[in-house]
């Protein structure tokens, strides 16, 4: 059998927005019990990829290595909470302030991936039902939360699917180490 393993790759926030968004989510549980993502550690992700080969990994990583060493980090000011809806189930999350060099950020970030945009957002529950959501939205809709934090690098999580009890690993840590972002600058890696 080729072993095969899922890979995530995301944007880690400083200590005191994943504290936050912890204490968001124990608080989410005494509202409806456990939940899908009650677990998972705050994060933006950028791109998941399920069941691939590690050697076609480590290709794709050395192909991007170099770019994403090169390219700059941006600071990422979050701005209260949103929502949206995926098949019928919502997520709550707290959302990005969509500003130029952010959203510009962004896209030169997944073009130089190679992958689909996303919506950045750092998720506090998902796979809510209606009657869950609007319970939860109430708390969270004029929730004032103002905070920032420039990611220092993108970090590679790794998940063996085949393993009896799965946990996410982390893999690798590519730093961003080409200065400050601004969207007026040309970044050096593109």
């Amino acid at each position: 059998m080729i072993k095969r393993y899922h890979y995530l790759f995301i944007l880690e926030p400083k200590d005191p927005v994943i504290r936050y968004v912890a204490s968001c989510k124990a608080y989410v549980n005494t509202l409806i019990g456990n939940f899908d993502s009650q677990h998972s550690k705050a994060h933006l992700t950028i791109w998941d990829d399920s069941n691939t080969h590690p050697y076609a990994m480590e290709v794709y990583i050395s192909k991007i290595q170099s770019k994403i060493n090169n390219f700059p980090p941006v600071e990422l000011k979050l701005n209260g909470f949103s929502s949206f809806n995926n098949e019928g189930l919502k997520t709550i999350f707290v959302a990005i302030k969509e500003l130029n060099d952010t959203d510009n950020w962004f896209k030169e970030l997944y073009s130089l991936l190679g992958k689909p945009e996303r919506k950045p957002h750092i998720t506090v529950c998902k796979s809510l039902n209606d009657i869950q959501y609007k319970l939860l939205w109430e708390v969270y809709k004029n929730k004032n939360y103002v905070d920032s934090f420039i990611p220092k690098c993108l970090t590679i999580l790794m998940l063996d699917a085949y393993d009896a009890h799965p946990r996410w690993q982390e893999y690798k840590k590519l730093p961003f180490t080409g200065g400050i972002y601004s969207s007026k600058l040309t970044p050096i890696c593109l």
